[in-house]
């Protein structure tokens, strides 16, 4: 190694990593018994970095950084006249994301099954994944209860035994990747009404029908989305996993 010239490897934080704290771990390892220091977000002063008993490898717990967002750990090392660079982007994550939004039809014909879509912002680490869940009131959840949907907007349930004239609400809650919980948003309703004619239902990607030349339910063909783990595919470009 002593030919070669010096350099960085960033082992933490990796380089987009995200955190739910003001502390950071740096650990780093260089090929040569050098001397590194560290600074945050373009500080006027550098600190030392511990060398793990000369073996190349630099650690420092617990490094404390008080701006949430995106911030920058620059570390130079030196060895002899040699000198080396390495930086790592992080961002500090202390929020929730955002209440989702809802969105559906306001009446069905269907008594067994409800379709709905929805959105929530995360503007640090992003979402992590939704949870929903259908009410038969605006403050309870027994027609189903949370179910983790990963990062889908848009789901139709099926098998439900729904009763004519009532109206059925929707909740959603989003985290993000840290594991910030948002908070929850509930629907305006869904009212079901047997008496809507079946014409009146326009075929979608969302009306709980294989229809429109879709390879399952509301998904494949050529105009939804591709389909989920266990559906049916026509071809690989019907479904997410390609085959």
């Amino acid at each position: 190694d002593l030919g070669r010239s010096l350099q960085i490897g960033f082992n933490r934080p990796a380089d987009g990593e995200s955190y739910n704290r003001t502390t950071v771990d740096l650990n780093i390892t260089t090929n040569k018994n050098t001397l590194c220091y560290y600074q945050i977000n373009d500080a006027d002063y550098q600190t030392s970095l511990e060398n793990a008993a000369q073996t190349r490898h630099f650690r420092q717990n617990a490094i404390h950084v008080s701006k949430e967002g995106t911030n920058t750990v620059k570390v130079t090392c030196y060895f002899g006249e040699e000198q080396a660079e390495a930086s790592s982007n992080f961002i500090i994550d202390l929020s929730p994301p955002e209440r989702p939004t809802i969105t559906h039809d306001n009446v069905t014909r269907y008594t067994d099954r409800l379709t709905a879509s929805w959105t929530a912002q995360d503007n640090l680490s992003g979402i992590g994944h939704y949870e929903i869940a259908i009410g038969s009131a605006s403050s309870i959840q027994d027609i189903l209860d949370w179910t983790d949907v990963g990062r889908d907007t848009s789901r139709t349930v099926h098998g439900l035994n729904l009763s004519d004239g009532s109206r059925y609400y929707w909740f959603v809650r989003a985290t993000d990747r840290v594991g910030w919980h948002g908070p929850m948003a509930v629907s305006t309703g869904i009212r079901i009404d047997t008496a809507l004619p079946v014409e009146n239902n326009t075929p979608s990607c969302h009306d709980g029908i294989r229809n429109q030349g879709e390879a399952d339910i509301d998904c494949g063909g050529y105009l939804c989305s591709a389909c989920h783990i266990n559906s049916s595919c026509s071809d690989d470009n019907d479904c997410l996993s390609g085959n």
